[in-house]
């Protein structure tokens, strides 16, 4: 059996028109929804290269997550960028690298993102199945009910403190979230991979008891579909080679791993997430 289907490269179907105006602020990476690929969970990837709003507010009953990450490798913290965000009736403000965290049918957005200095990389996800439908809201919460501490993480700290067992220098670790992080959020990390990586022949592929998406984004805005090295992947004991941005579905259930890089000229992005029913901080999600 292929798994081919599975992998989502940039250009690939016909995404909404994007709200972020001006138009020219976005460039967009990947999309990928059950049109693409069926009863997968829905993800999008896009650069925000200049000053920009979303002016609409929605709501809709799935949890969401958006991604702001700093397109500097070097300096993957700062933002380089203020964005703000409403959900219902609180204003979050970043200047960090972060994660932020919608619960299913909370009213959100209204986002406006100001001091673009060097490129953002953006993604938001859903963590449910169904089409990304959204319907206009109006704030009903009482003001208070959404916070920074409550909704938005900006380090890379797993609440036992474990860090992923890879080669040094491999990774620039950006972000994590899990349950145990805000409560009731899905499971989502990020990081740079820097380096190549051989092949670890003694790992082994895992499974998981839940629906997973996987993405490797290049780093250069002005040629989003260009991963800047390749990367190996197995799925389901078929290795796969990619030298373009890519998002992966990984039904569950489907064995999948070891990942290794051949060869990278610049640092790319690498993020996962899915709504797991167990951690296990020592070696990611459970199977």
């Amino acid at each position: 059996m292929s798994y081919a289907n599975l992998f989502v490269p940039t250009g690939t179907g016909n995404p909404p028109k994007t709200p972020f105006l001006p138009e020219d602020s976005i460039v967009r990476a990947a999309w990928r929804d059950a049109s693409l690929v069926e009863d997968s969970l829905f993800n999008e990837v896009f650069w925000i290269v200049k000053d920009c709003e979303d002016p609409e507010f929605v709501k809709h009953g799935r949890d969401e997550v958006f991604a702001f990450i700093s397109g500097g490798f070097d300096d993957p913290d700062h933002l380089n960028a203020e964005v703000e965000l409403w959900i219902e009736n609180d204003k979050i403000t970043i200047t960090n690298t972060s994660f932020v965290f919608i619960p299913a049918g909370a009213a959100h957005g209204k986002i406006k993102v100001k001091g673009v200095t060097s490129p953002v990389f953006c993604t938001r996800a859903w963590f449910e199945h169904g089409a990304p439908e959204s319907e206009p809201a109006e704030a009903t919460a009482a003001p208070g009910s959404y916070s920074y501490e409550t909704n938005v993480v900006e380090k890379y700290l797993r609440a036992d403190g474990s860090l992923p067992n890879v080669p040094q220098g491999f990774l620039k670790l950006l972000l994590w979230l899990d349950g145990a992080k805000l409560n009731g959020a899905p499971y989502m990390e990020a990081v740079w991979f820097c380096t190549p990586k051989e092949l670890d022949t003694e790992e082994e592929p895992h499974t998981h008891e839940f629906d997973e998406f996987l993405a490797c984004i290049g780093s250069d805005p002005e040629n989003p579909g260009e991963l800047g090295g390749e990367l190996h992947f197995f799925i389901g004991g078929e290795e796969y080679a990619l030298d373009k941005s890519f998002i992966l579905y990984i039904p569950a259930g489907v064995p999948h791993c070891p990942m290794y890089v051949e060869w990278l000229d610049r640092p790319f992005l690498h993020f996962t997430g899915g709504r797991p029913s167990v951690l296990n901080y020592s070696g990611g999600p459970r199977s």
